[in-house]
């Protein structure tokens, strides 16, 4: 079993009867992956430091033992490319999540993605394909978790936002945007402020982002932005308010209260937006932590949860799909009794989603009487999140009976 290392690349060839030569670079650079493409089989991992399903996966691949593959006899060698330290080869070969794996059988150009779960068997199975040559069926992204993104870098519980992550993260729920530049006079005096409203920002469901012009002006260009500091709210890929009073946190609050109102007008545009402000009476999925989970999951008959992390693309295209079937379940089972909806926010409960086993954003877990029974796989929609949760407490079985 060999280990590989950060910006270290074990070329291995397989000569004879299983002789084994090495062979060290010190970089995996263009010029060295294309030379070895060219002369034997290679796996390339592209992977971001940052990204927590990029550092669960370079632990797991340090103890495959890819010298069990017969077919790796032929030749064969791994890279792994960090992202941040090679960006420009990394645009080259259009890496658009972490980890992206690639298999590129001995000289071609053209590789197949591993697309699935990340684990021993199913990476060495699908090594073991490639290389005799057979297509691998890529799965798709959407039904093993969010790999789109690295989660955006965090300050003072403000979110970084780049030309990169700029879309996709205010593609779902309210975020809350600061556009500034560092020689901006009064970015200067607002920089230690924006973060003090992010308890606040929280309780009414909305995040804070922010954008440095200088560094991310493709963005800036693409929202016009006319000024410094600019402050507006985005949400479900669209600019929903522009911030023009002083900057303060009383006139932040008020203007972020004024635009969520507006667009929780009624009960249902609430649940169909996903734009959900605590003073709103409805049901609720229920936030759950390391203290509650145990004592919530034995007192219902079935414990229905949604992990997640706030910066998960996926997650947050599901965020109005969960509240909207937290409302209608809730029409069905009042009270909690059989059935609670529940929520974990894997950025603030590690140990717990940890302890649950949960390895991707977001994953969806059935609890009977405080034991997981199922996990939900297939599209995120209402209807096939509702026929599941009905299937498993029985109720198509107690109907089906009913209507003999």
């Amino acid at each position: 079993m060999y280990s590989l290392y950060y910006r270290l690349s074990w070329k291995l060839s397989f000569i004879g009867l299983g002789l084994i030569s090495f062979v060290y670079a010190k970089s995996s650079t263009h010029i060295s992956l294309m030379n070895d493409i060219k002369e034997r089989n290679v796996l390339v991992t592209y992977y971001s430091a940052k990204c927590p399903f990029s550092q669960q996966f370079l632990k797991l691949w340090k103890g495959i033992d890819v010298h069990s593959l017969p077919t790796v006899g032929s030749g064969f060698a791994s890279h792994l490319i960090d992202c941040e330290a090679e960006t420009e080869l990394c645009a080259k070969h259009k890496i658009k999540y972490y980890p992206s794996i690639r298999f590129h059988q001995r000289g071609s150009q053209q590789p197949q993605v591993f697309r699935g779960r990340r684990t021993a068997s199913t990476l060495l199975s699908f090594l073991g394909k490639a290389m005799l040559g057979s297509t691998v069926p890529a799965v798709e992204a959407e039904a093993f978790g969010d790999t789109a993104a690295s989660p955006p870098l965090m300050l003072d519980g403000v979110m970084e936002l780049t030309d990169a992550n700029f879309d996709s993260l205010t593609a779902g729920g309210p975020v809350f945007v600061k556009f500034f530049t560092d020689w901006c006079p009064h970015c200067k005096l607002l920089k230690p402020l924006f973060p003090q409203l992010a308890p606040l920002a929280k309780r009414l469901g909305v995040a804070l982002g922010q954008v440095n012009c200088e560094s991310q002006p493709d963005t800036c260009s693409k929202q016009a932005v006319p000024h410094y500091p600019y402050m507006a709210l985005f949400g479900h890929g669209r600019r929903l308010g522009v911030h023009e009073a002083d900057n303060t946190i009383e006139n932040w609050q008020q203007f972020l209260q004024l635009k969520l109102q507006e667009l929780v007008a009624d009960r249902a545009a609430a649940v169909s937006e996903g734009l959900l402000a605590n003073w709103y009476s409805i049901v609720k999925p229920v936030s759950l932590t390391w203290s509650s989970f145990d004592k919530t999951a034995r007192s219902t008959e079935f414990l229905f949860v949604k992990f997640f992390a706030p910066w998960c693309s996926h997650c947050q295209r599901l965020a109005p799909v969960w509240e909207r079937l937290a409302q209608d379940l809730a029409q069905e089972f009042p009270g909690r009794q059989q059935l609670v909806l529940g929520r974990v926010d894997c950025t603030e409960e590690a140990g717990l989603c940890n302890q649950q086993g949960v390895r991707a954003y977001p994953s969806l877990l059935l609890y009977q009487q405080g034991h997981l029974v199922d996990s939900f796989r297939g599209l995120r929609d209402l209807a096939a999140l509702s026929d599941f949760v009905r299937t498993a407490i029985g109720l198509r079985s107690k109907e089906q009976r009913s209507e003999l």
